[in-house]
């Protein structure tokens, strides 16, 4: 038995997590353009996104998140394997249609982890319906800025200077999405 003294051992844990989720992970391999620096910590609430991070958009191209500023955002993260997940989306969409183009919606895919693929993340996103930009989060590392742990979904609001409102550990209903994107974002 190793014993670690004075919570060096909460530490390793979540720097594991992150090694997990963001440089261990399996993938499919960034496309061209694609990039997100690692993780450095957590984002928390009251901090900005990283702004210089570019995901490979599933329908082509690139989305990059600082683009994202000059309008409230809302960062949800999900994968095929989760049920959670499978069931917010139609959620996720009817916020976004509800919203027009006053808040940005981005969904973003675990590509690696746990077997997701971009032919499975395509075939599912196909399934649900969804219009709103989709992306590829090649070996979670985009969501390793938002947690340590695989914990899904999560949902990220952000406003709309590029800092983080409010994050959302667990799935959202369409009337919840809007109720927070009012009371976190100002959106109404």
């Amino acid at each position: 038995m190793i014993t670690i003294p004075g919570g060096r051992l909460a530490i390793i844990m979540t720097a594991g997590a992150l090694c997990v989720l963001t440089a261990c992970a399996k993938n499919d391999g960034p496309k061209a353009g694609a990039k997100c620096p690692r993780p450095q910590g957590i984002t928390s609430v009251g901090e900005e996104i990283p702004a210089d991070c570019t995901l490979e958009l599933l329908g082509g191209g690139t989305l990059r998140l600082g683009d994202l500023k000059g309008k409230p955002a809302v960062i949800n993260f999900w994968a095929a394997w989760c049920t959670f997940c499978i069931a917010e989306m139609p959620q996720f969409q009817k916020a976004y249609a509800a919203f027009g183009d006053r808040v940005s919606f981005i969904g973003a895919d675990l590509i690696g982890i746990q077997g997701e693929t971009k032919g499975v993340a395509k075939t599912f996103a196909a399934k649900t319906g969804v219009r709103y930009p989709l992306v590829y989060d090649t070996g979670a590392v985009l969501y390793g800025h938002f947690s340590a742990q695989l914990v899904m979904p999560v949902t990220i609001f952000v406003r709309s200077n590029g800092v983080v409102a409010f994050r959302q550990f667990g799935p959202l209903t369409e009337a919840k999405i809007r109720e927070l994107a009012r009371t976190k974002l100002g959106v109404v």
